[in-house]
C-alpha cells in the first residue's frame, strides 16, 4: 500500500531540454484534497491498465478534481474485448474511491460525482453513499 501514495504525473516542460542542472523544476504544495482526488483517479488508470485487466480495457482518460466540497471524477475507459467475468466500470470505480475515502478516513467531502466521458452519464453520491460501497484496495 505504501508504494501507492504518491502521484505520477508526466507532462511536456520545454524548459526541461537541456536542463542539466535541474532549475526547471517548480516545487509547490498540494492540498490534501487535491492530492487524493489525483490519487483517487492515477489508481483508476492503473487498475484498468494492470496486467490482468489491460487486454480488455483501454483507458483514455481518468481525472480527479477538489471543488466547492465536491470530489469530481471523470473518466473515458473503453472495452475493447470481453472478459471471462462481466465487469462494471462504474462499480469498479466506486470500489476505488470508497477505499481511499476510508483508507484515509477523508470525511471533508460532501459528495462524489462521477462522470463517464463517453456517454456524459454522471453519478452523483453523497458521503454516507460513497462510505457504504464495498471497497477494493487495487
Amino acid at each position: 500500500e505504501i508504494n501507492r501514495r504518491y502521484l505520477i504525473g508526466f507532462g511536456e516542460n520545454p524548459a526541461a531540454i537541456a536542463d542539466t542542472t535541474g532549475e526547471h523544476i517548480q516545487a509547490y504544495d498540494i492540498g490534501f484534497q487535491d492530492f487524493l482526488a489525483a490519487l483517487i483517479a492515477q489508481r483508476i488508470r492503473a487498475k484498468f491498465q494492470d496486467e490482468n485487466w489491460k487486454e480488455y480495457f483501454e483507458v483514455e482518460k481518468s481525472n480527479g478534481y477538489f471543488a466547492d466540497n465536491i470530489l469530481l471524477f471523470e473518466y473515458s475507459i473503453k472495452q475493447i474485448k470481453p472478459a471471462d467475468e462481466e465487469i462494471d466500470i462504474k462499480q469498479e470505480i466506486l470500489k476505488i474511491i470508497s477505499y481511499c475515502v476510508d483508507t484515509y478516513e477523508f470525511q471533508g467531502f460532501g459528495e462524489v460525482r462521477l462522470t463517464n466521458l463517453l456517454n456524459q452519464d454522471t453519478v452523483v453520491l453523497n458521503q454516507a453513499a460513497i462510505l457504504a460501497q464495498p471497497t477494493n484496495p487495487e
